[in-house]
C-alpha cells in the first residue's frame, strides 16, 4: 500500500493488479467486497512439492569473517544425512528441483553432500545443484563439485587488500590468494555459472570499482552484492 495524492495505491501480488482507493475508503468493508468481487486479491498458485531446497549443512567454517552471524565457526554443528533424506522424501514431488548447499562453509561437511547426491540419484531425480562457498577449498573437492555440474557462488569481498580485512583465516592470515585460485579454476573448468558473492561493508564500499576490475581479470561475469550494517 502506497500513499499517492491523498489516495492509496494497493498492489495485489497474486493477481498482479494495482487499485487506487480513496483514503477515507481504504478500511471500509464495501471497498474490500468490491475488490474481492472484481478478483483483485487473487490466489497463490498451488505448488506441488518443493522446487528449491537449501541445506545449511554445517555451522563450521575455516574462515573468521568479521561480520559472521555464526561467530566464525565457533559452533561445529553438522546436519545428519538422515535429515536431508527425510526432507527429500517428504517434500520433493517434482523432478524440477534446485538443491543448494550453504553454511558455515558447506564443503566442511562433504560426507553429507556426497551422500545426498547419491540418494537423489537413486531416487531418479536430476536436480540443479549449487553451492555457496568461501572458496578456500582443496582441488579434490572442487573436482567433485565440477564433475557433478554444480553452479557456484564464491564469497569474495573485493580485491585482495580489501578482502583480507574482512575474510581472514582463524590465524589472521588473509584468504584472498586461495579464493582467487579457486575462482580461476572454476572459471576455467566449470561449464556452469560462477558468481562472486560480495558482502558490502564500510571497509570496502569505497573500493567497488577496484573490486569489479579485479574480478573481471579473474574471468568473472556475474556479481551478487549483499550488505551488512
Amino acid at each position: 500500500v502506497i500513499e499517492f495524492n491523498n489516495n492509496f495505491l494497493v498492489f495485489s501480488p497474486y493477481a498482479k493488479q494495482i487499485a487506487m482507493v480513496k483514503k477515507e475508503e481504504l478500511s471500509a468493508k464495501k471497498t474490500t467486497k468490491k475488490l474481492e468481487h472484481d478478483g483483485f486479491f487473487g490466489r497463490p498458485e498451488k505448488v506441488i512439492g518443493a522446487k528449491r531446497i537449501t541445506f545449511i549443512v554445517t555451522n563450521d567454517c575455516n574462515l573468521r569473517c568479521i561480520y559472521c552471524y555464526l561467530n566464525g565457526g565457533e559452533k561445529k554443528d553438522y546436519m545428519p544425512i538422515s535429515v536431508g533424506i527425510n526432507i527429500i522424501k517428504k517434500y520433493v514431488k517434482n523432478p524440477d528441483l534446485h538443491i543448494n548447499f550453504f553454511g558455515g562453509e558447506p564443503t566442511m561437511n562433504m560426507p553429507f553432500i556426497k551422500k545426498m547426491l547419491a540418494f537423489v540419484e537413486h531416487r531418479k531425480i536430476k536436480p540443479l545443484y549449487s553451492i555457496v562457498t568461501n572458496g578456500c577449498v582443496n582441488n579434490d573437492v572442487l573436482n567433485f563439485l565440477v564433475s557433478n555440474d554444480f553452479s557456484f557462488h564464491v564469497s569474495m569481498d573485493g580485491a585482495p587488500e580489501q578482502h583480507d580485512k574482512t575474510r581472514p583465516f582463524y590465524d589472521g592470515k588473509g584468504s584472498a590468494s586461495e579464493v582467487g585460485k579457486t575462482i580461476k579454476y572454476l572459471v576455467k573448468n566449470s561449464k556452469n555459472t560462477v558468481i562472486v558473492r560480495s558482502t558490502i561493508t564500510t571497509s570496502n564500499i569505497d573500493h567497488l570499482i577496484e573490486a569489479i576490475d579485479y574480478w573481471h581479470g579473474l574471468g568473472i561475469k556475474f556479481i551478487h552484492f549483499e550488505t551488512v550494517d
